[in-house]
């Protein structure tokens, strides 16, 4: 921090010996004294490369005394330590030669620059105080800002990981109770393609490498072997419809978003309810943002406005306020067919856009 606050105090030194040295040059000229630019330079020289050998020692002093204005003892040190600095420069500078003084003796030059420049020392040595304070409080504020939103992330990606931690054992234990009831009616060739199927989604699943977002097209992919496990245990009662456009296949979505709505379509809409059932899925285009779809033709919600406990829904909708905020959407409603319907709006993006899609996923039609 040091060095970065005498690299800045430094380049402002730079800045403003060229400016006096310039202004003293021009300012002389036009009263009528010979002097050349030599001179002036190296006049310039001799006044304001002391500064440089001099505002280390300061930075120093100030590092170890910070300025504080709850006590007053940092103020005194660097009210000695600012006589001194003017001192020492004063000193340094009389050794230089100068236009108007060359028939003075070292003494006289030293008090000829008291006279004229003290003022300017001790007030520059401040100045010095003032800006590294300033320095490091905006650099401790950029830090505590940094911490706080890494911290705020961390908290966000293990609230995420602990949701998909919760919808997991959700998924698997409906998954199992369904093979459970195959076993017991004595489908055992259904059985054993449903646990070949439920392994493969196990694969997928755990999968410690697969990015918090993948493609709309790997989405589907995922629903379509969840639900091929249901049409086994449902048999003709389960019909899945499927409403995609084309130019939503790239689109990046949380992985395993939809799993939950089709799920509770399932369990709570056509489990419930005799007969056969439809299953619709659709994804489109509006504008900047992607609208998805879940609607069945069960029972529907008990109210027109409803409130749910159930495990997935609630786990989407926090997954949901944690990657998007407020941009994004969900609303409950009945379907055409008299069921639930759930509608999830969330920002449109390409996946190779998507900063959380670590694994690039191919989209396919």
């Amino acid at each position: 921090m040091r060095r970065t606050n005498f690299l800045i105090i430094s380049s402002f030194l730079v800045v403003f010996a060229t400016l006096d040295t310039v202004h003293n040059y021009v300012g002389l000229r036009g009263e009528g004294l010979p002097i050349g630019v030599g001179l002036t330079l190296w006049w310039g020289t001799t006044f304001w490369v002391p500064y440089f050998l001099l505002v280390p020692a300061a930075l120093y002093l100030i590092e170890r005394f910070p300025p504080d204005f709850e006590r007053g003892g940092s103020f005194v040190i660097h009210g000695v330590a600012g006589l001194v600095f003017a001192y020492l420069h004063v000193l340094i500078v009389a050794i230089g030669p100068f236009y108007s003084d060359r028939n003075l003796t070292y003494a006289g030059r030293v008090f000829n620059h008291l006279r004229f420049e003290f003022t300017l020392d001790y007030s520059l040595y401040w100045c010095i105080v003032a800006a590294a304070y300033l320095f490091q409080r905006y650099s401790t504020l950029k830090e505590r800002e940094v911490r706080a939103s890494q911290l705020e992330t961390a908290m966000a990606q293990t609230h995420l990981r602990a949701i998909q931690a919760q919808l997991s054992p959700h998924f698997f234990f409906n998954t199992l109770q369904a093979i459970s009831v195959l076993a017991l009616a004595g489908e055992r060739d259904s059985v054993v393609e449903m646990l070949s199927r439920l392994s493969s989604l196990i694969r997928v699943s755990f999968d410690a490498h697969r990015p918090q977002h993948i493609a709309m097209s790997a989405e589907l992919e995922f629903l379509e072997s969840y639900l091929s496990i249901h049409q086994l245990s449902f048999g003709q009662r389960l019909t899945v419809q499927y409403d995609v456009a084309q130019d939503t296949l790239d689109a990046s979505v949380p992985a395993m978003l939809l799993q939950p709505l089709v799920e509770n379509a399932v369990m709570h809409g056509i489990a419930l309810k005799p007969g056969a059932g439809i299953i619709r899925i659709s994804a489109r285009r509006r504008a900047t943002m992607l609208v998805l779809e879940v609607a069945d033709s069960g029972c529907g919600f008990p109210t027109d406005t409803p409130r749910h406990n159930g495990v997935g829904l609630s786990a989407t909708e926090s997954r949901l306020e944690l990657l998007y905020g407020d941009a994004h959407n969900i609303e409950y409603g009945r379907s055409p067919e008299g069921g639930a319907d759930v509608t999830v709006t969330i920002p449109f993006s390409h996946l190779r856009n998507d900063p959380l899609a670590r694994t690039a996923h191919k989209a396919t039609a």
